[in-house]
């Protein structure tokens, strides 16, 4: 029906007229709008900017891909342990030969579970860490301190920075005479709770100790003015602290609010498309 058809043009003809003139009308608005996804777009790259630089620079040093280092860190991250710390520690395992991604993620968590139950900064004390090597604690292996690290945490007023600090400044001596970092940190406890020698007077005679010493632990206890019976106690006292950390670490997390939760979760979310951000 050529009536019918012709009508029909017309109002199609009209349609994309009323489309023409309604942006033409609107074009600021238009074009407000998308300058405003612009800038939003561009926000986003940047609070991207430094996880991002450091995402390609722990891709390059381990030789895996932007988008598994992405995944690894949002694996990890958590209310109570951010990505760029997450990024941090991993960056820190890589630089000390850790290349597998298990590997990796386990030594940033074990560093992370330590900050939370201590409350100091995770990549300050896996630096401190860095020097336990030292005295036959390769890095990966660092949850084998967990009694020593619980100990000093709950039997002493050293925090296990303090601790880690005197155990890089002690380690040719201990390595020398075979002291292991547990049995340095049982007998810096009982030197403060047995003899009230705390800090740098509690290692300068620990110290000496080890030098003097010729029959090994015995003779460090001895030249100390400890008896084997003062030992044994702490080093029980050690045996039993292996959960402290984890035990101090969930009661952080108790304290995080749903709020806190849902911010990580988004915080993870953008991060894990952070590739197309960085392309829009």
């Amino acid at each position: 029906d050529p009536s019918a058809a012709e009508a029909g043009f017309k109002k199609v003809k009209s349609g994309f007229q009323s489309v023409k003139d309604s942006i033409i009308k609107n074009r600021k608005a238009i074009g407000v709008g998308l300058v405003a996804m612009g800038a939003g777009i561009e926000a986003l790259a940047k609070n991207q900017q430094v996880l991002t630089e450091s995402t390609l620079k722990l891709a390059n040093a381990t030789g895996m891909s932007e988008k598994e280092i992405r995944g690894m860190a949002t694996s990890l991250s958590n209310a109570t342990f951010p990505l760029d710390e997450a990024l941090g520690l991993m960056k820190l395992g890589a630089q000390q030969g850790l290349k597998s991604a298990d590997s990796l993620k386990q030594y940033a968590a074990f560093w992370d579970t330590v900050a939370d139950a201590t409350g100091l900064s995770s990549e300050a004390l896996a630096k401190s860490g860095a020097a336990l090597a030292a005295v036959g604690i390769e890095v990966g292996n660092e949850s084998e301190l967990l009694g020593a690290f619980g100990l000093i945490t709950q039997e002493s007023t050293q925090s296990v920075q303090d601790f880690l600090n005197s155990v890089s400044l002690l380690a040719p001596e201990l390595s020398d005479v075979g002291v292991s970092v547990d049995e340095a940190a049982v007998i810096l406890t009982a030197m403060e709770r047995e003899m009230g020698k705390v800090g740098r007077t509690a290692r300068t005679e620990f110290k000496e100790a080890l030098e003097q010493s010729e029959t090994g632990l015995a003779g460090v206890l001895e030249q100390l003015g400890l008896s084997e019976d003062q030992f044994a106690t702490y080093q029980t006292k050690l045996e039993e602290s292996t959960g402290v950390m984890g035990t101090q670490a969930d009661a952080l997390a108790s304290t995080k609010t749903v709020m806190d939760k849902l911010k990580s979760s988004m915080s993870d979310l953008m991060f894990a498309n952070g590739e197309l951000i960085e392309k829009a």
